[in-house]
Parts: structure tokens; sequence; C-alpha cells
């Protein structure tokens, strides 16, 4: 969908200073600078405004993927004043989607009754599945049960209801720990021919593991075994504390964590179709949290042959970590640089905040402040400062 947008005035309104670092002419775009701006408490629409007085188009794409990540960050007052700026705009199109976005948004900023009443204005027209499914999710998130259980009942009415929207339902019963509900609910699909996937297999996996019911876990393994893509990375993990969960440790030890996570690996890499970079990251996760460093630095190194750790920076946050719990420093403080550095190349600056706030939380909030301050002015154009870093993990207040 390309929407054109006129010039859009705002008040007197002026942009606060801001710590962040100047974006190169390369790199200039909305998008950048929206993100770039995303932990001020400051009000973003004077940057769109500042955008268009400099004569520069607003392109769609840029707004719609400032608003997934605001949202990614929880900044929804942000979000929002994004589409407020689209909805002051001429030859507006919303799209349902658009509207399922920005009820969920509104739910999550200013709470259920306003979620309520953006719904009731919104044109029939516009009310597609997804509207429905995110007026769903808003009152699951707000726990009202017969609100839930209503919207449900209407979108079966309209013969709206999707594998979205079971799912949700799914989750609900699965939390509220109702198998009895869960198992009608697939019964209703089988019914409807609704097939599930790999989300809505898991939560039911998790759901027996939880209770724990041994026998339904065990059908339900064996059914995602004879369809693999079925299969999340974590499943035997699970499947594995379901049976500890019971008491059945000889069953449980089949299952280890790390055996069961190397055998999807094996399928993951000799299949090198189904790209999923979650599946050897889990793994190594698992290799650093029980001290397997060798073998997680093995795994890393196959992902550097084939190519696939550029994006990675996950991998070697985890790696830096599980440095950090053997007090081998030296190769944490190196491997939390590669992490610093994969996302200054290829992603938002504000990640970098946030694994560099994660790796001071491991550290309990007692990080060696030499340290930090050599790893975070190591990296060119970093675009934060160290104390604006420890301030967002409550060392400076």
């Amino acid at each position: 969908m390309v929407l054109r947008f006129p010039s859009y005035d705002t008040n007197s309104e002026t942009l606060a200073s801001s710590s962040a670092a100047p974006i190169s002419k390369e790199e200039d775009n909305l998008y950048q600078r929206l993100i770039l701006h995303a932990h001020s408490t400051v009000s973003i629409l004077p940057i769109i405004k500042q955008w268009v007085s400099e004569g520069k188009s607003v392109k769609y794409e840029d707004l719609k993927k400032a608003i997934k990540q605001l949202k990614a960050l929880r900044r929804f007052k942000h979000a929002l004043q994004i589409y407020e700026w689209i909805n002051n705009s001429e030859r507006l199109y919303l799209s349902p989607g658009d509207v399922a976005v920005r009820l969920d948004l509104i739910s999550k900023a200013n709470g259920l009754k306003a979620a309520e009443k953006y719904f009731a204005s919104t044109p029939d027209i516009l009310r597609a599945s997804c509207v429905y499914g995110a007026l769903l999710n808003c009152y699951a998130d707000a726990k009202s049960w017969s609100k839930v259980e209503g919207t449900m009942q209407k979108m079966r009415d309209l013969q709206d209801a999707t594998l979205v929207t079971y799912t949700i339902m799914m989750n609900l019963y699965a939390k509220m720990g109702n198998l009895e509900k869960l198992h009608l609910l697939v019964q209703e699909m089988e019914y409807k021919g609704i097939a599930g996937d790999s989300i809505s297999y898991n939560i039911r996996l998790n759901a027996y593991a939880s209770v724990p019911d041994v026998i339904g876990m065990e059908k339900l393994l064996m059914k995602m075994e004879e369809d693999p893509p079925l299969i999340e990375w974590d499943a035997y993990a699970v499947a594995a504390k379901g049976y500890m969960k019971a008491g059945d440790v000889e069953k449980a030890s089949e299952l280890d964590d790390i055996d069961g996570s190397e055998k999807i690996f094996a399928e993951w890499e000799a299949d090198k179709v189904n790209f999923d970079i979650r599946i050897p990251n889990f793994l190594i996760c698992i290799y650093c949290k029980k001290g397997h460093l060798e073998k997680a630095e093995s795994v890393i190194e196959r992902l550097l042959e084939s190519g696939l750790m550029r994006r990675n920076y996950r991998a070697w946050d985890d790696l830096a970590q599980g440095y950090c719990s053997q007090n081998q420093m030296e190769k944490a403080v190196e491997t939390l640089k590669r992490a610093i550095l994969v996302i200054r190349t290829r992603f938002e600056d504000f990640l970098i905040e946030s694994v560099i706030c994660e790796f001071l939380k491991f550290l309990g909030l007692n990080p060696m402040l030499n340290w930090c301050f050599d790893v975070v002015l190591s990296v060119p154009k970093i675009g934060t400062t160290l104390n604006d870093v420890l301030g967002l993990v409550g060392m400076f207040g």
C-alpha cells in the first residue's frame, strides 16, 4: 500500500536536546530519526514535522517500520503519535491491519476502555478478522474472561474465526490451566478443518507439560514428530520438564535439553532449506548456561563458515555471558564487542543499549566500570554514552 502525505504542521513544540549520535547523510531517513529518539519522553511528532519542513517525502513503509520497532521497545505512546500524524494527514487509507495494530497499542498505552471506544468508532468495513483478533487479545491481556468468550462467539457467528483467533484462545486456556476447554477448542478446530501450526502445537505441549498430563504430552509429541516443521527448537526441553514434574527422571534424562536441541540442530543443519537462526541460537544458549563453552564456540564457528553470523548478535551476546560466568573476562569483553559491532552494522543504535543493559543486569548491577567504559568507547559511532547505558539499568538513578 502506498500513501501520499501532504505537509503536516504541529504546534510550536520543539525537540529536546538528545544524546544520540548524529546520523550520516548515507544513513539519514525518517525511520532512523524516529528510532534514535525512542528512549526520549518527548513527543516524536516534531521529528516528522521537521522532516516534512526539509521538503522530504514521508514513506508509509518508514512509518510502519518505526511503529513496529517502537512497539517492540514498549514505546506505545510514541507509536500512537505516529498514527496521530497519519490521522491528521489527507488522502489517508487505513487498512484493517492498521486498525488492529492501533487497537492493540491503545489498549497497552491507555487501557481497555480506550481500546473499546476506538473499536466502537471503527467503521464496519474495517472490522476484519484481524481487528476482532486484536480486540480478543486486548480482553485476554486484561483477563476479562466474559468479554473474551463473547468476542470469540461473535467471530464464530461472523465465520471470522481463524487459526490466529484459536491460537489466542488456546494460549488463554493454557495459562488458566483449563485443559478441558483447551481440548474442546482443539476438537472444534478439527471439525472446522482448521489445521494447527508449530505455535498452536507448542502451546498445547507446554499446557500438557505444566499440569503434567504425560499421556496427552506423549501423544502430541508423537504427532509433532510425524510432521517435523511442527517441532519448535525447545520442544524436547519442554517435554523433559513435563517428565520431571511428573517425577519420571528416567524419561526426562532421555530428553535432556542438550540432547533434544542437538537432535533438532542436526536436522536443521542437514536440511539447509528451512532457515531459522533461533535453532542454533537456542543450542548456543544452553551450552553457555551449562558451561560447555567449547561446544558453543564450535556451533558459532560452523555458523561463521556458513555466513550465518552477519546479523546474529544474540549468539555473541550469549557467548559473552558464558565467558563471564566462567570468569573469562577478557574473552567476554572481546565477544561483547563483536555483538555490538554486528548491531551497529546491521541494526539500530537502541539495540546496543539493550544488549549492554542485559549484560550489566547479568553481572548483578555490579560491573567493572573501567571494563564498561572500554567496551562502549571502543566501538566506532556507537551512538550512546556510558552514562546513558548505566542509567537505563538504574545504576545512576
